[in-house]
């Protein structure tokens, strides 16, 4: 088994969370009304600042109803692919083309 930074477990941690959420169609909030805790407590652990402690794990494990080896040994994050914004672009803009033509101009000094 590999070992990871404490950083990278917090990061693996809060998409498996995250996941685990959808799955089951459950909000931040509605988990933390579940477990009786603060909200900002499950966003905390879902954005990868903080892990939960082990009776918080446990209790995650029953809410959640899914396999607790999820949160021990969570899997790697997948990479996002770029965001292709490119081919949504259906030209330049005039004021793109305007700052262009700005910044190669010579400087005037009055």
């Amino acid at each position: 088994m590999l070992m990871v930074g404490e950083a990278e477990r917090r990061r693996r941690f809060g998409y498996a969370l995250q996941e685990a959420l959808k799955a089951r169609g459950l909000s931040e909030r509605q988990l933390a009304l579940h477990l009786e805790i603060d909200a900002r407590r499950v966003a905390r652990w879902r954005t990868g600042k903080d892990l939960p402690n082990l009776y918080e794990t446990q209790a995650l494990v029953d809410v959640l109803r899914i396999d607790e080896d999820l949160f021990r040994n969570p899997p790697e994050v997948p990479e996002r692919p770029a965001y292709p914004i490119e081919r949504y672009l259906l030209d330049e803009s005039p004021a793109v083309e305007r700052a262009a033509q700005i910044a190669t101009e010579p400087r005037r000094i009055r």
